[in-house]
């Protein structure tokens, strides 16, 4: 831990950005893009496919270089995919939306395969 302006921030350690993740019954391929082509081509950072096989896109200089940016990128494209597994549309209601995105977050950040990952970003606590 490093301690900066009285707030303690954690150090980030070498936990490895698996090759897939499994939410519930699915499993969703991660796939690094160059970072080239994730801005000339998409102009976007993270790129969600919601068929099977399940695919996640991302930029592998966000990943690599890690942080609040490339947890953020994760987790936004993960939500992307309970949204989509859940079929949940705009007719959803608040509730049971907030519900299905609490419990897939839950899982994903203590019992999915980057669990250590994500909780190895850089925080402040």
């Amino acid at each position: 831990r490093v301690t900066i302006g009285g707030l303690v921030m954690r150090q980030r350690s070498n936990a490895k950005f698996p090759g897939s993740v499994t939410l519930g019954f699915t499993k969703i391929q991660l796939i690094l893009v160059d970072s080239e082509i994730t801005k000339e081509i998409g102009e976007q950072q993270g790129c969600y496919i919601g068929s099977v096989p399940y695919k996640i896109y991302l930029d592998q200089e966000i990943i690599n270089t890690g942080g609040v940016d490339a947890a953020n990128l994760v987790i936004h494209e993960i939500l992307h995919h309970i949204y989509s597994i859940s079929e949940c549309d705009d007719k959803t209601s608040e509730e049971i939306l907030v519900n299905t995105l609490a419990n897939g977050v839950t899982e994903l950040i203590y019992r999915s395969e980057l669990s250590d990952w994500l909780k190895q970003q850089p925080n402040i606590s």
